[in-house]
């Protein structure tokens, strides 16, 4: 059981696991195509677009609880490594109880306070039903798709093209006008991209369809 308080004992045994993010690889390649990018980075990315987004947003927000819940939604992939988006949908009850003894093993190093404020942002991540939940979903599946736009079509496979426009992903834009004219200028480059390299074939036919009427 945790201590009550934090101490300098729980805060470098925490450091020693959440720095793993720094070195945890995501499916998604960067766009110089000398690695794939890290868990870390993409946190980091999704803090810099939660930066400039949230003022343009129309529904009121706790933007400290969106920073809280950018830095930890990921934090469980320190024990458990990444998985790409459609192998999460298809082991969806898996992941959720890898990731929930990941978080259970991570935050056991905090103090009971700690662990429990943690633990409670990601659970309310988890159950998107919170307009903050929602707004850091809708982040996190932009970061995903201009990630792989920005790298080299080469390192899609066909999961990539078929995410790219899935309806699955393309949900979590309704959360706010803005994000949806986003969201369709994001379509609009996928479909450049792989038009240039005559693969249009590859996409979701049906959404490739809605986006070009």
């Amino acid at each position: 059981m945790s201590d009550n308080s934090l101490n300098p004992h729980h805060v470098l045994n925490f450091y020693k696991l959440a720095e793993k993010l720094k070195s945890t690889l995501r499916h998604s390649w960067l766009s110089d195509q000398n690695r794939q990018e890290s868990v870390a980075e993409h946190t980091w990315m999704m803090g810099m677009l939660a930066l400039i987004l949230l003022p343009k947003m129309k529904i009121s927000l706790d933007e400290l609880k969106v920073i809280k819940m950018i830095l930890v939604h990921d934090l469980a992939e320190a024990i458990t490594e990444d998985m790409p988006v459609w192998q999460g949908v298809e082991n969806k009850t898996q992941k959720a109880l890898a990731e929930k003894k990941a978080m259970a093993s991570i935050l056991s190093t905090l103090d009971n306070k700690t662990s429990q404020d943690l633990l409670k942002i990601c659970e309310e991540y988890e159950d998107r039903k919170s307009p903050e939940a929602l707004f850091v979903k809708a982040l996190d599946t932009l970061d995903v798709i201009v990630q792989h736009n920005s790298a080299d079509i080469k390192s899609w496979d066909d999961n990539d093209y078929l995410w790219q426009l899935s309806p699955l992903q393309d949900e979590f834009f309704d959360f706010d006008p803005f994000l949806r004219k986003i969201k369709k200028e994001i379509d609009k480059a996928t479909i450049e991209k792989v038009e240039k390299v005559k693969k249009l074939d590859k996409l979701n036919q049906t959404e490739l369809k809605k986006r070009r009427t």
